[in-house]
């Protein structure tokens, strides 16, 4: 059993099928941006960037861009894809509770659940406590979360199948509601040569966190969770959606 995403990453967009809408969302985060008086040129920070998706949106926005990813593999995909379209951004491997930047960014997003994979007991305090000190005072971080009804009810332990390009995925869920974690054992059968395929398999885990948690959590740490949203474009939440866009903001001394 390999490391998160050491497998996936070649298959990430594909396997994604064009099902997130990067472009919705990356057009929310501008328009955000630009009332918050952050102007293009920021220097912004992309959270767990897997692949670049957002990365070469915002940098194609006109904004300073550095990317943060704890797969190596990720990186190399979001670094192949920056430099196709002509941009050279800072990468850098981390852990997000490891953060450690050279100066201080204007924003932060995290797209795709990132944060849920903070599973260890006072992670997300310790996330919140690094971009204290890296995100400037009135800045925003903007991330999206899996919510209890997407563990409950989507993950919950059903089995899913993907199908793309050169590759075959079987996803399997298992979520436990008392440790509100969920386990993802990932089964690829990747195509080696016409008729021949390749078994690989990875194991990943994400943790179910409520809107009291994430606000608490930034509550102790000098942000303020502004905003829970239903969609990319940051539409009110109504309490029933499957993903839901959190806008924190870094209250000034």
């Amino acid at each position: 059993m390999l490391g998160q995403y050491s497998v996936l990453a070649p298959f990430y967009d594909s396997l994604n099928g064009g099902t997130f809408d990067y472009d919705g969302y990356a057009d929310a985060v501008e328009k955000l941006l630009d009332k918050n008086g952050i102007p293009k040129g920021s220097l912004l920070l992309d959270l767990a960037c897997g692949t670049g998706a957002m990365t070469l949106r915002l940098l194609k926005k006109g904004y300073d861009v550095i990317g943060v990813d704890l797969s190596p593999e990720m990186l190399g995909v979001c670094r192949e894809n920056c430099e196709n379209e002509g941009f050279s951004p800072l990468l850098l491997c981390q852990d997000m509770c490891s953060l450690d930047l050279y100066g201080t960014v204007e924003a932060a997003v995290c797209c795709l659940d990132s944060v849920n994979y903070l599973t260890g007991d006072g992670e997300l305090d310790i996330l919140f406590s690094k971009l204290k000190n890296f995100i400037s005072p009135g800045g925003l971080f903007i991330f999206d979360i899996n919510t209890e009804r997407k563990f409950g009810e989507i993950y919950a332990n059903n089995v899913y199948t993907y199908d793309a390009d050169g590759v075959f995925c079987v996803w399997q869920n298992s979520f436990d509601e008392k440790t509100r974690l969920c386990d993802f054992d990932l089964t690829f059968f990747i195509e080696e040569k016409k008729g021949l395929y390749r078994r690989a398999e990875e194991h990943q885990c994400e943790r179910c966190y409520t809107v009291d948690e994430i606000s608490s959590a930034a509550k102790n740490n000098l942000f303020t969770l502004e905003a829970v949203c239903r969609d990319v474009r940051f539409a009110p939440s109504d309490g029933s959606e499957e993903r839901s866009y959190c806008i924190c903001r870094r209250n000034k001394l």
